[in-house]
């Protein structure tokens, strides 16, 4: 419940005074004081400020000069008890009957005499999730929960009322919206699995909550601070733009400027400060997104949110994120392929590596080779695609690929052996992990066989055994003619 209302009770009950405000508060009932918007492990201590006293003027009375003091040393220290109580009157409402020369406070001032009271270490009650009380009064609470700073709170408890005026019995309280800010945010990438591809336009998005802002804060500032290495920010003249919601409002554009850094990482500052100007948007949630195109084989991206440039005050997390890749290794044919330990490597085999559509298709990949690396650019057509080559050791790897199966087509062999025209492939999967925690890495290989011999062409042949037998039957013929010619005689 706001100040206002708080001070508005207290008048009232001021108003009403007499005894019997004091007989009743003795007899009532213990009521809660509910602290909305807290979380399921918020746990809070109380300490009594201001208690019935028919005695004074107002009714009210603090409950120890300490705790006097410490409003006295926000709203004005030549300010009598009853003065300081009747400036909280005025202040819930500018019109009621206040004595003269009341001075106006503002919520400023009454944040200032909580901190105080923060500040000078009472002895507090034990921390409770729940807080009960049997007295009418204001009473101040601390809250402490996991990732959450809360900021001093006061929730008053009055009396009910008869219609006619008089008191009741009972307590009743509206008690008090949760005064917090987040230490906590979650950066998170719109890819369930955690694993992506070169090239590949990535949503990013953090979540928060609005902090709320102690009314005498001044310069009050809301900055996300964001770091991304592997990838680069979408922008529009070197302007990222950035969707923001909060709670349940239209979403809204910012736009920052983005700073390409010395060690190769991309960086921007976002000024959100507009939404925290006032706390009406305290305690909801926050939702920021904005896109980057993957560039390297690993992506990582920090964000912060902070009340200055630098400051994570509100949190910081870290969002990561993988690629695959598969390295292909050539074997030379030997008299046992089901043992590859002893075959000979292969170096410049070339290949086209593609992965397969619902209906078969081929989408065909391409490369940039940076320092000697194949780094993936991109889907294109076979006429398109880019050849790998085995090196000295045999082997080619192709990286910066998504889950998946890809197949390896060879379109050149190693010198004195021959295309193996059997396709082999290799898949890209978590196993039994949901989300990947590193690059993603698999191989395959393939076997080639050398070159069959083919019939020679161009040398002696058969030609020698032609001539021999044309000798022997020329001279066959010649030696029938001269035995012929003989037998005449």
């Amino acid at each position: 419940m706001k100040l206002k209302k708080i001070a508005a009770v207290i008048m009232m009950a001021a108003m009403i005074g007499g005894t019997g405000v004091t007989a009743y508060a003795q007899d009532a009932k213990p009521v809660t004081i509910d602290v909305q918007k807290a979380g399921e492990t918020a746990q809070f201590q109380y300490l009594q400020l201001i208690c019935a006293d028919n005695s004074t003027e107002t009714g009210w009375a603090f409950t120890s000069d300490d705790i006097a003091k410490n409003y006295r040393d926000a709203f004005g220290s030549e300010y009598s008890d009853q003065q300081l109580i009747w400036m909280l009157i005025q202040k819930a409402d500018p019109d009621a009957k206040v004595p003269d020369g009341t001075k106006i406070i503002d919520d400023g001032q009454i944040a200032d005499a909580l901190e105080n009271v923060a500040k000078a270490n009472y002895e507090l009650s034990e921390k409770v999730k729940k807080i009960s009380v049997e007295e009418a009064g204001l009473y101040y609470i601390a809250g402490t929960e996991q990732d959450y700073t809360y900021s001093p709170m006061a929730a008053y408890v009055g009396f009910t009322y008869e219609t006619k005026g008089d008191v009741k019995g009972e307590l009743t309280t509206n008690g008090v919206t949760a005064k917090k800010a987040t230490e906590h945010i979650v950066k998170s990438a719109q890819d369930e699995d955690k694993v992506t591809e070169i090239g590949r336009t990535v949503t990013y998005e953090i979540t928060s909550v609005v902090p709320y802002f102690a009314e005498n804060t001044t310069n009050r500032g809301y900055w996300v601070n964001d770091k991304l290495n592997g990838a680069e920010y979408v922008t529009s003249e070197n302007k990222i733009q950035l969707k923001v919601t909060v709670g349940d409002a239209k979403e809204q554009t910012y736009t920052a400027d983005v700073v390409k850094n010395e060690d190769g990482t991309q960086s921007f500052y976002a000024d959100l400060s507009k939404i925290v100007a006032d706390n009406s948007n305290a305690n909801k949630e926050i939702r920021i997104t904005y896109q980057a195109v993957v560039t390297d084989v690993t992506v990582g991206n920090t964000a912060s949110i902070g009340s200055g440039e630098n400051d994570p005050e509100f949190g910081k997390d870290e969002e990561k994120l993988y690629t695959g890749n598969i390295t292909i290794t050539k074997y030379a044919s030997d008299k046992d392929n089901d043992d590859l330990s002893d075959n000979a490597k292969l170096a410049g085999a070339r290949f086209k590596v593609y992965k397969k559509s619902s209906d078969d298709s081929r989408e065909y990949a391409a490369f940039q080779k940076v320092n000697g690396r194949y780094l993936f650019d991109g889907w294109k057509t076979e006429a398109e695609a880019t050849e790998i080559e085995t090196g000295e050791d045999g082997t080619a790897k192709v990286e910066g690929l998504d889950l998946g199966t890809y197949y390896f087509e060879e379109t050149k062999a190693p010198k004195g052996y021959s295309v193996n025209k059997k396709d082999v492939s290799a898949t890209l999967t978590l196993g039994n992990e949901e989300i990947a925690t590193g690059t993603v890495a698999e191989g395959t290989y393939m076997i080639d066989t050398t070159l069959s011999g083919l019939p020679s062409a161009g040398g002696v042949g058969t030609a020698i055994f032609t001539i021999a037998g044309c000798s022997i039957m020329i001279a066959a013929a010649g030696y029938g003619i001269m035995a012929h010619r003989k037998a005449e005689r």
